[in-house]
């Protein structure tokens, strides 16, 4: 078997590349988490809300069904 050989320079080249693409996937990272932190409330309160099918309640519940309809709860 005979191994490729490289020189120094396409090493150090090398490294320089996947060290670029580390910093850009860290910034992918920290803007995705930013904005997980702004958006999870929002996210969290629709997952546990029901969604309302035209021309049904959402509980039954008069009273309730108005309270999720808030449109301001529902932006939270």
């Amino acid at each position: 078997m005979k191994k490729a050989t490289r020189s120094l320079y396409s090493l150090e080249e090398d490294i320089r590349r996947l060290r670029q693409k580390a910093k850009g996937l860290e910034d992918r990272i920290d803007e995705n988490f930013t904005y997980f932190q702004e958006h999870s409330g929002s996210m969290f309160i629709r997952s546990l809300l029901p969604r309302k099918i035209e021309g049904e309640t959402l509980t039954g519940n008069k009273i309730l069904d108005t309270f999720l309809q808030n449109e301001r709860l529902r932006r939270f």
